[in-house]
């Protein structure tokens, strides 16, 4: 699957020239994308650009607007002057927050229009995740199947940091992909400089190269989805602080999923934990409206005015406010999702969301999530048996042996409880027969113990934290159901990742 992406600056002021591209060309044109499409035939064409674009001359309107307005006003606006003028087909427009400061536009000689953004500038880099993730879940049967994408971005346009920004999540998304099995690859292109109209321009291709997988490391600490949403300046308390109380009400209403919880996913993927990526999954239908409810409110939190004319040099002004801005939690809870959501395609449906996890399914389910991580692998197979079936793993060892000696295992019991059981059915077995052991006795007190080391030496799956029942003649396992026990696990899954702090 091929997915063209471009940045857009300021589209009004660009100038027609002719392209080349792969021996191509198009003729008096303001833009180059429909040449792209014509030649590498993407079948997602993503376009964005920034609010900073919603100048009164677009608005057509004064007084206060609505943001919601603002932005539908401006994407068509977009759609009808640009996009349809160059040619370009099935496009997504999507609307970016931009950054503050003060943009100009000339409306004639001497006379110009303004726009004046009071907001975080930090704010693109997690709408533009967010867009980006829906962008891949609408296309996410056809991206597991074909098992490669090609991100062509286009990166000839776009005002200051847009463009560095939206490499930057690319190239996050990129990493995740190709851990879940995409054969990911990002080309850089972009036209050469733009002279004057006689002179033609080539589209080039500064770059191409598979990105290798790489898993996401942070999270945050404080109130986690609680301080999803923050306020840009104090004193904006009192016009937005029901926002703020709006989200908390949302999260006491929502108590089935343990939202601090979220970010232990991330954890689990980091770490090569099958089993704690089996615990902490939270179904995509169900962690949606909770990213959904965060930009709802961060949207309803920003403010549009247009003023009148100001003098004979002003033509007028759009001011945008943005009360509230987005935490870095919101990034947190965004690869999350975007984890689920893979997860589910990768296994196919509701396999995550059964109350209990036989070991035979926790190794294929391994198999399938972390087959492209070899280092991760080795330790899970130890644990759970290789992804050829040719040998079993070392929990699977310990049942057979307890079934053998005739150990009862129809209930949940700990697996270091079970190991120590086998050693005294054997020590009692020689001892019957007049033979000398070797066999030291356990101390439980002492052993019963979690032991962080051994955890994350064996894949999550160490005797001290998981219980197992046979069951029919078959083996089911979870994480032993000591309250204590699992909040340590979820803090040293937590503070293996690297912590996010806001300024």
């Amino acid at each position: 699957m091929k997915w063209l992406i471009s940045a857009w600056g300021d589209p009004s002021v660009w100038k027609p020239t002719t392209y080349f591209y792969k021996n191509k060309n198009l003729e008096n044109s303001r833009n180059h994308l429909a040449l792209v499409q014509k030649v590498d035939k993407p079948e997602i064409t993503t376009v964005m650009v920034s609010d900073t674009l919603a100048f009164p001359s677009v608005l057509k309107k004064e007084g206060k607007v609505e943001y919601g307005e603002l932005r539908k006003t401006l994407k068509e606006f977009i759609e009808n002057t640009c996009i349809k003028e160059f040619g370009l087909k099935d496009v997504n427009l999507l609307i970016l927050p931009g950054a503050k400061g003060t943009y100009r536009k000339w409306v004639a000689k001497n006379v110009a229009e303004y726009l004046t953004l009071i907001g975080s500038s930090g704010d693109l880099k997690f709408a533009v995740l967010w867009y980006l993730i829906q962008e891949l879940e609408n296309n996410l049967e056809k991206l597991v199947e074909d098992k490669q994408l090609e991100i062509i971005f286009d990166v000839s346009h776009g005002w200051n940091f847009i463009p560095a920004t939206l490499y930057q999540v690319l190239f996050l998304l990129s990493g995740i992909l190709s851990f879940f099995g995409v054969n990911t690859y990002i080309r850089l292109i972009a036209t050469e400089p733009f002279v004057d109209s006689n002179i033609p321009l080539n589209v080039v291709e500064i770059e191409r190269k598979p990105i290798p997988y790489n898993l996401y490391p942070y999270t945050t600490g404080g109130q986690g989805y609680k301080s999803s949403l923050k306020l840009y300046n104090k004193k904006f308390g009192k016009e937005v602080g029901f926002l703020l109380g709006e989200l908390r009400r949302y999260i006491n209403i929502h108590k089935e999923i343990r939202v601090n919880d979220i970010p232990l996913l991330v954890g689990a993927f980091y770490n090569g934990f099958p089993l704690a990526v089996k615990e902490y999954y939270i179904p995509p239908k169900k962690l949606k409206p909770f990213v959904e409810k965060v930009f709802e409110l961060y949207l309803k939190g920003i403010d549009v005015f247009v003023e009148e004319e100001e003098s004979e040099k002003v033509k007028g002004r759009t001011n945008i406010v943005r009360k509230l801005k987005l935490h870095p939690f919101v990034e947190v809870l965004l690869v999350s999702y975007l984890y689920s959501l893979l997860t589910k395609a990768k296994t196919k449906g509701d396999f995550l969301e059964k109350g209990e996890i036989a070991l035979d399914e926790l190794r294929e389910f391994s198999c399938q999530i972390f087959g492209r991580d070899e280092k991760k692998l080795i330790h899970i197979e130890r644990e759970l048996g290789n992804c050829e079936g040719i040998f079993e793993g070392g929990i699977k060892r310990i049942i057979e042996q307890a079934i053998n000696l005739g150990l009862d295992l129809s209930d949940w019991k700990r697996l270091k409880v079970i190991d120590d059981e086998i050693k005294k059915k054997l020590k009692s077995n020689l001892l019957r027969k007049g033979e000398n052991s070797s066999i030291e006795d356990s101390d439980s007190s002492r052993k019963g113990s979690i032991d962080k080391r051994n955890f994350f030496a064996h894949a999550g799956l160490s005797k001290s934290e998981v219980e197992v029942k046979v069951e029919n003649r078959r083996i089911y396992i979870r994480y032993w159901q000591n309250e204590e026990s699992l909040q340590k696990i979820r803090n040293w899954i937590l503070k293996s990742l690297i912590e996010l702090k806001e300024d």
